[in-house]
């Protein structure tokens, strides 16, 4: 029988996995979901190295016994830091005694009243201290935590080209895309701030033409966050858009200004861009280093790769080769073990429903608030639920008296240090009032008001931000005692009402753990979504939650979509614009609006079951249409000690164009000498989906590369009915260069020059040899050589170990 390619494939995987297959061991059973009794923390979360708290242990009441202490550090795990219990001061108690247990080492020590536990870890996490008082056979138990984690490093980079000027295409009046990023970057920075440890610092860089340095303080360097959180405000509101795009020039200026910053801190880049680049140092969009470097050879990440790079885009970057860049440079620049994201929204698509709504204004906004979630992963905070509503209208604008203002209702669990409640609408005197379980929270704890507001700039787009801090007020009559019930938000207007709003509530959670995440085999059009989400309380893992994910699916397959479309376009090429398939896509929506409609996101359910220790999965299989996905992971579950959990994060997956057919019957191929050493080839890729053959379509001509050893000058214009057409130089005196064509980096064709358009017989040792090529990067010959080795070996290996039939 005729080795298959698949065969092949298959046999050469097995035997590569084989050498590389890690060790895996079993058989820790699932702990039921059982958290402890009384709970404290200390009054911060700690940067790493220098995190010290006063804990007072009052035995009171309990009579004379003793006190035990343990924890749950590793001295092994921290290379001998850890956790040290200094016992001092004067006047000790005569008894009980203070049996002190860290790291498996036990002392007796006498009780002082205000003994100081003292952290010298490097390590981040969220340390636990018990605290077991024993008399007469009676215990208590008091649980502490000690959230640690690393100082973050987040360099803002924020572009600000003629395009950001536009309004969206799903704006409202004369708000713009400018105005929205303010908004987004104002919350952003003073939830850091509410966030904060010791060294969190901002730098900002602004990219046009060219890259812009913001006031000395600002852009030069990083400036603490601390007690600067307003002046970045001031400095961001301030931005004005004009010029092109040099994305790949602000990129490697913020990577400079990493390179300043402490070597132990979190280091991350936040990428926000509306448009393709354009001008300056372009990042390579093609090839193995797509994503990775800038045309000049320049790394975006440091010699260490401990850059965490987070993308996030609307506009004409949302979609086509721009989009399919974004996501590589999110993937290809995340360290190990932090997670990667990225988050595309394309503006000419929407979803209602609570929480699931996608229009630009909040969901920019969300997308920011996503990546600031993975930024501090691990250590909160983390989004309760989301709800939409409209802001009630005014009746008497005398008394100020209004229709009754919509109830939304958040089930918060125990345990929470901060609440945080955030209200984006377009109305201009925006408050909300919040009550716990019907009692209003009001009044102030030492001379500051128990909620602590935060408006930010009335630019078009508003937004108010609450902050009540119930750990560091505990005991303050103005503020409820516990987190665990029902918070109520009432939004109210100043001004007419009636304008739309989005409120969401966030929490401090150390106890609780959550990981989501989705793979593919390549993230392309008829690959399964596999989907994966984690959770543990006080890490033990949690087996009786509902966890459920919204998938978001595009109405239509875009590229195709527009590749089909008749419709009269007119670019002026002569200030900032988006790809080819951008504008065609607003000129057809203008010709006719309805088509929106049928572009709008679908939205499916899929729940996740319970695999074991706290795991939960499950697949999405509807995936038949190119573009941008949206998914919510919305995540419950209820325990009679802590109460309601609920918790909602988000993740946007993009998927590519099927692999286009290489059959010039099926993608329309034509070369043509124009010169002695000159090429002009004509390319439709197509690919296809079942019985279907769908157009790629327009905007992908940054995503079409040609390279040879022979090849110079490329040029690539996008004629916007889903063909390009290709120019290129042959040099070196050669009249025939082989070239290596790809889309996306996708290889559609190998070979020579003349030889694109006619068909290719390649047989299955030919298809074996590129396949090698492309996914190991050596040449085929050779890797297709060592495969047959290995199966040598292996056969000559079963020859002399093969038991002689009896």
């Amino acid at each position: 029988m005729k080795p298959t390619l698949k065969f092949i494939k298959n046999i050469v995987i097995i035997l590569i996995m084989s050498f590389m297959m890690p060790y895996h061991f079993f058989g820790q059973e699932d702990i039921p979901f059982s958290p402890g009794t009384d709970v404290l923390e200390t009054a911060n979360t700690y940067g790493v190295g220098d995190a010290a708290f006063d804990l007072t242990i009052t035995p009171g009441g309990l009579g004379i016994g003793n006190i035990v202490i343990w924890t749950n550090v590793d001295a092994t795990t921290l290379n001998g830091s850890g956790l040290k219990m200094v016992v001092g001061g004067e006047d000790p108690f005569v008894s009980p005694d203070l049996e002190v247990t860290v790291d498996g080492t036990a002392e007796i020590l006498h009780v002082v009243p205000d003994p100081t536990v003292t952290l010298t870890t490097i390590v981040e996490d969220s340390y636990t201290i018990f605290l077991e008082f024993e008399s007469g056979g009676d215990t208590s138990e008091i649980e502490v935590i000690i959230p640690v984690r690393k100082p973050v490093s987040a360099a803002f980079v924020l572009d600000r080209s003629g395009s950001m000027g536009n309004p969206p295409h799903d704006g409202v009046g004369t708000i713009t895309r400018m105005d929205i990023l303010q908004t987004a970057a104002n919350l952003f920075v003073n939830k850091l701030d509410a966030f904060k440890v010791p060294g969190d610092s901002v730098a900002l860089t602004y990219f046009e033409t060219t890259v812009d340095t913001p006031p000395p303080g600002f852009g030069a360097s990083f400036t603490d966050i601390d007690g600067n959180a307003s002046n970045f405000t001031n400095e961001i509101i301030a931005l004005t858009p004009g010029g092109w795009t040099a994305m790949g020039d602000g990129l490697l200026s913020g990577k400079n200004k990493l390179s300043t910053t402490a070597a132990h801190s979190r280091q991350l880049i936040f990428l926000f861009t509306d448009g393709e680049q354009n001008r300056g140092d372009e990042v390579v969009d093609g090839g193995p280093d797509i994503g990775e470097e800038t045309d000049s050879g320049e790394s975006l990440n440091n010699s260490d790769d401990s850059i965490h790079i987070i993308t996030i885009a609307t506009g004409a970057a949302a979609m086509g080769a721009p989009a399919s860049l974004l996501e590589e440079i999110a993937t290809k620049n995340t360290p190990t073990g932090a997670t990667a994201r990225f988050f595309l929204l394309q503006e000419e698509v929407n979803a209602g429903g609570d929480g699931s709504d996608f229009n630009t204004t909040t969901g920019i906004a969300n997308f920011f608030d996503a990546g600031f979630e993975n930024m501090l992963e691990g250590n909160s905070p983390q989004t309760v639920g989301v709800e939409n509503g409209r802001v009630p209208r005014v009746i008497d604008s005398t008394s100020g008296s209004s229709t009754s203002a919509p109830v939304h209702n958040f089930e918060i669990n125990d345990n929470i240090d901060k609440i945080l409640f955030e209200l984006i609408t377009p109305d201009q005197e925006p408050f909300f009032t919040v009550e716990k379980d019907g009692v209003s929270v009001t009044g102030s704890c030492n001379d500051e008001s128990a909620i602590k507001y935060i408006f930010g700039p009335n630019n078009g787009t508003n937004s108010l931000l609450g902050i009540i801090d119930l750990k560091k007020y505990a005991g303050c009559a103005a503020l409820p005692q516990t987190s665990k019930g029902t918070w109520t938000v009432r939004v109210r207007s100043g001004t007419g009402g009636g304008k739309p709003y989005q409120i969401k509530a966030q929490v401090d959670d150390h106890r609780l753990d959550y990981d989501y995440n989705i793979e593919a085999d390549d993230f392309k059009v008829g690959d399964q979504l596999r989907i994966f989400t984690d959770l543990s309380y006080r890490k033990k893992p949690i087996q009786d939650a509902n966890v459920s994910v919204l998938v978001f699916k595009p109405g239509e397959d875009l590229g195709d979509l527009l590749a089909r479309a008749q419709v009269k376009l007119d670019v002026n090429d002569s200030v900032d614009v988006g790809s080819i398939g951008y504008e065609k896509l607003l000129a057809l929506l203008e010709q006719n609006p309805d088509l929106i409609d049928s572009l709008n996101l679908g939205e499916n359910v899929v729940n996740l079951s319970h695999s074991g220790d706290g795991k939960y999965e499950g697949t999405f299989s509807d995936t038949d249409v190119s573009g941008v996905y949206q998914t919510i992971a919305q995540i419950s579950a209820s325990n009679d000690s802590i109460g309601k959990i609920n918790r909602l994060t988000r993740r946007t997956v993009y998927l590519r164009f099927g692999d286009p057919d290489p059959d010039p019957n099926v993608s329309p191929q034509q070369v043509t000498q124009i010169g002695d050493n000159k090429f002009q080839l004509q390319y439709t890729p197509k690919y296809k989906v079942g019985n279907k053959q769908r157009f790629v379509g327009p905007g992908f001509a940054n995503g079409i590369s040609i390279k040879g050893n022979d090849v110079a000058n490329v040029n690539t214009v996008d004629n916007g009915d889903g063909s390009y057409t290709i120019t290129f130089d042959a040099i070196n005196s050669n009249n025939d260069p082989d070239i290596s064509i790809s889309v996306s980096d996708v290889k559609v064709y190998k070979g020579s020059a003349l030889g694109f358009g006619k068909s290719q017989d390649c047989n299955t040792l030919c298809e074996v040899q590129n396949w090698l090529e492309d996914t190991f990067g050596i040449p085929g010959w050779l890797a297709f050589i060592i495969a047959l080795l290995i199966l040598l070996i292996l056969w000559i290996l079963n020859k002399k170990f093969k038991k002689p039939k009896k």
